[in-house]
C-alpha cells in the first residue's frame, strides 16, 4: 500500500495502519456519512494522542482508492475515506519543540 502514496515512508514506518471505508450498502445520506467518517477519524486521532502515541490522517492516498481496495480485497460497496497510521512517535530533535499558539495563530478584523 505504501507504493500508492507520496506518504510511503509514513506507512512503511508505522506499526499500525487502519484503512477507513464508507460502506455504500449502508449509506442513506452521502454527505452525512462522509462527515461521520471524518468525525470517526478525528476521534481515532484524539484517542491515539491520549494514549501517548503519534498518529496521522493520510488523505493523499485517495487518488489511488480503487487500487487500495483491490490490494485489500474489499467489496465494491466499500469506498476508501482515509488511512490512519500510528505508533510511538519519533523523538524530536533538539530544538524541535513546537511553536506556541501565539506565534502561529492571529486574529484579523
Amino acid at each position: 500500500m505504501a507504493a500508492l502514496t507520496h506518504s510511503r515512508s509514513i506507512l512503511q514506518g508505522a506499526p499500525v495502519c487502519i484503512a477507513v471505508f464508507l460502506d455504500h450498502s449502508r449509506v442513506y445520506d452521502r454527505t452525512k456519512d462522509v462527515q461521520a467518517a471524518g468525525a470517526c477519524i478525528q476521534n481515532m486521532l484524539l484517542t491515539i494522542h491520549s494514549l501517548g502515541l503519534g498518529g496521522v490522517w493520510l488523505g493523499e492516498i485517495l487518488k489511488n482508492k480503487a487500487k487500495v481496495g483491490k490490494l485489500l480485497g474489499t467489496d465494491k460497496d466499500l469506498e476508501l475515506m482515509a488511512v490512519v497510521a500510528f505508533g510511538h512517535p519519533a523523538k524530536r530533535p533538539v530544538g524541535g519543540e513546537r511553536d506556541s499558539f501565539e506565534k502561529r495563530i492571529f486574529f484579523r478584523k
